[in-house]
C-alpha cells in the first residue's frame, strides 16, 4: 500500500513538472511572442526592400526652367524669390476650387471637382483659373491627355482678360508641353501667345528662358544664343519697369544656359569668359543698389 502510494506521488510530481516545463518553454513562449502593440523599428541605415509609401498620387507641378536660386557665382549680390507677377490675381473662389483640385487624392478626382467647379457661374478671371488646373491635370493622367489639356488651356487663355494673367497662363501651359516632351506644341503656344511688348517683364524673361531652350531641343544653338545674350544684356540694363532682384536673377539664369549651352559645343574659353563677364557685371549691379 505504502509503495503504490509513493508510485502515484511521484507520477503526479513528474505530470505537473511536464506541464510547468511545456507552459512556460512552449505554449508560454508562444503566448508572450504576441503582438503587444509595439511597432518594429529597423536598425538605422536598414530599410525594408519592398516598401511601398502609403500615400496617394502626388500632383507634379511645372516649374521654371533653372532653380530660382541659380549656383552663386563668385558675387555677393543676394536675390530674393521671386513671385509671378499675376499672383495678385489668382484669388477668389475659382483659385481656391483649382487649388483644391489640383491637391486632390487622385488626378481623376481633381478632374471631378473642376468639372463640377465650371458647372456653375464665374467671372471670366476666375473661370480662366479653372481651365488653367484643368489643362495641367489631363496633362498629369496617365496616359497624359494631351489634346483635352491644349484645348482646357486655350479656353483659360481666352477667358483671361488680364494681360498678366494671360502671360502667366501661356507660361504655365508651355512648361507642361515642354515637360510631356511636346516641342512642336510648345512652340505653337508660345509663338500664339507670347507678347513681346513689354521684354521687360519678369513673365517675359521666363517666357524668352523656354523659347531659348526650345531652340536648344531643336538643335538651333545659335538661335539659342542669341535669347540668352538678349536676355543678359535686357536685365543687366536694370530697366525701369525691372527691379534689380529680377535683374539679377534673369541675368544668372541666362548665363547658367549660355554656359551649359557654350559647353554642350566644346566652346570652353566663351564660357569661362562669360562666367568673368557676368561676375564683373554683377557686381557693378550690387554697387548701384
Amino acid at each position: 500500500m505504502k509503495q503504490t502510494l509513493v508510485l502515484i506521488g511521484f507520477f503526479m510530481f513528474l505530470g505537473l513538472s511536464v506541464a510547468i516545463a511545456y507552459y512556460f518553454g512552449g505554449a508560454g513562449a508562444s503566448s508572450r511572442s504576441l503582438d503587444t502593440g509595439k511597432r518594429y523599428k529597423a536598425p538605422p541605415g536598414k530599410t525594408r526592400k519592398n516598401a511601398i509609401a502609403l500615400t496617394s498620387n502626388k500632383r507634379r507641378t511645372t516649374e521654371d526652367p533653372e532653380p530660382t536660386g541659380a549656383k552663386d557665382d563668385g558675387s555677393s549680390l543676394k536675390v530674393k524669390s521671386l513671385s509671378d507677377p499675376s499672383d495678385e490675381k489668382r484669388k477668389g473662389p475659382g483659385h481656391e476650387q483649382a487649388t483644391s483640385a489640383m491637391n486632390s487624392v487622385s488626378t481623376e478626382s481633381g478632374l471631378r471637382e473642376i468639372k463640377a467647379a465650371l458647372a456653375m457661374p464665374h467671372e471670366r478671371e476666375q473661370a480662366a483659373l479653372l481651365h488653367e488646373a484643368e489643362g495641367q491635370l489631363y496633362a498629369q493622367l496617365i496616359p497624359p491627355d494631351m489634346k483635352k489639356a491644349k484645348a482646357a488651356f486655350d479656353e483659360a487663355l481666352e477667358l483671361a482678360d488680364d494681360s498678366q494673367l494671360k502671360q502667366s497662363i501661356l507660361l504655365k501651359s508651355v512648361q507642361v508641353f515642354m515637360q510631356a516632351g511636346l516641342n512642336a506644341e510648345a512652340r505653337s503656344q508660345l509663338e500664339a501667345g507670347a507678347d513681346t511688348s513689354e521684354l521687360s517683364d519678369q513673365l517675359q524673361f521666363r517666357l524668352q528662358l523656354l523659347e531659348g531652350q526650345l531652340e536648344e531641343r531643336a538643335g538651333r544653338a545659335e538661335a539659342a544664343e542669341i535669347i540668352y545674350r538678349r536676355i543678359l544684356d535686357t536685365a543687366l540694363k536694370v530697366p525701369d519697369a525691372v527691379d534689380r532682384d529680377t535683374a539679377v536673377m534673369f541675368a544668372r539664369m541666362a548665363g547658367l544656359r549660355l554656359s551649359k549651352l557654350y559647353r554642350a559645343h566644346n566652346r570652353e574659353e566663351a564660357a569661362v569668359s562669360l562666367s568673368k563677364e557676368l561676375q564683373k557685371q554683377l557686381k557693378i549691379l550690387a554697387e548701384t543698389i
